[in-house]
């Protein structure tokens, strides 16, 4: 795939791109579901029916992205995100963007719930470690691969259902990202790797160990205050769940621009009633993510399931 256009295969859905997107999983040469394109955008959200807000407007099916200095984004119908460069601006430094944002609307606009999670794939199910941006995810994540477990996502997790109503966790991009000192610690070269950004010192890492077909979802850990030596996983009452894991929306605020709220009521009261959630006190010092990785595996009794196990 080295012109374009780009095949790629991403939250379970086929995308057909003008611009390259590193980590992606490659895709097949069926009709794409969704196209990823540059060209101008002709005009803003100016009707009766937009909600606008701060850098972005939005109506039902129809979500206008404006970062500035950057471009626009214009992500429509769960099935098109076209991109507007800003003058001067080069491809790759729109592509986070693309890949955060943008994706996060379209899934919204498909009824897929973004969280902030990352997911792997047990014997049991997925297991979704949720949490602020720098909590640590991705570097729990990167315990649970050395352990031999594979990934569905590392930043965020798109939710949906089985026809049964069972929530899934829908797969992102094999490679994770990870700050300099995490990935050196892991053993990775960082002069061989792309950065997230050229002004951040963060890497896409490639991870081989993915699994790219959605799965149902067991347990979903939350990070919580830091434990005093010890890490401490605790079940989460019932009563706390929904207000819990309603926080961890990724790019929430875009659902009520898209008359979208009962998206995340449903998905969330869903995932609160079916699935076990544990609040995770990681001790006040850690050398490394080893012992939280351990004590989720031993608390829950994980183990990776069979990479030859299609099931």
């Amino acid at each position: 795939m080295s012109v374009p256009p780009y095949r790629y295969r991403v939250f379970g859905l086929e995308a057909r791109s003008s611009i390259c997107l590193p980590i992606m999983a490659e895709g097949g040469a069926g009709e794409p579901d969704i196209e990823i394109a540059t060209g101008p955008i002709a005009s803003d959200l100016d009707d009766d029916e937009a909600v606008h807000f701060r850098n972005w407007s939005a109506r039902p099916g129809r979500l206008l992205l404006d970062v500035r200095g950057m471009g626009r984004f214009l992500i429509s119908d769960g099935k098109k995100i076209l991109v507007e460069p800003s003058q001067g601006v080069a491809e790759d430094a729109l592509i986070p963007h693309v890949q955060g944002s943008a994706l996060a609307a379209l899934l919204q606009q498909r009824r897929l719930l973004p969280m902030h999670a990352s997911c792997i794939e047990t014997d049991r199910g997925t297991v979704l470690v949720a949490g602020p941006s720098g909590s640590g995810k991705s570097t729990l994540l990167s315990a649970f691969l050395a352990r031999g477990y594979r990934m569905l996502a590392d930043d965020v997790t798109a939710i949906g259902f089985d026809p049964s109503g069972r929530p899934l966790a829908f797969p992102a991009f094999p490679g994770v990202r990870l700050w300099r000192d995490s990935a050196e610690a892991a053993g990775h070269d960082v002069a061989s790797l792309k950065r997230v950004r050229p002004e951040l010192d963060k890497y896409y890492i490639p991870i081989s160990q993915f699994r790219d077909t959605p799965q149902t979802i067991d347990s979903i850990i939350v990070y919580g205050r830091a434990a005093d030596t010890q890490p401490v996983l605790r079940e989460m009452p019932v009563e706390e769940r929904f207000r819990t894991l309603a926080k961890f929306g990724f790019r929430k605020h875009f659902l009520r621009g898209q008359g979208l709220r009962d998206l995340q009521f449903a998905t969330v009261s869903a995932l609160a009633a079916q699935v076990r959630v544990r609040r995770l006190h990681p001790p006040a010092r850690l050398a490394g993510p080893e012992p939280l990785a351990d004590l989720v595996i031993g608390e829950l009794g994980l183990s990776p399931k069979p990479a030859g196990n299609s099931g």
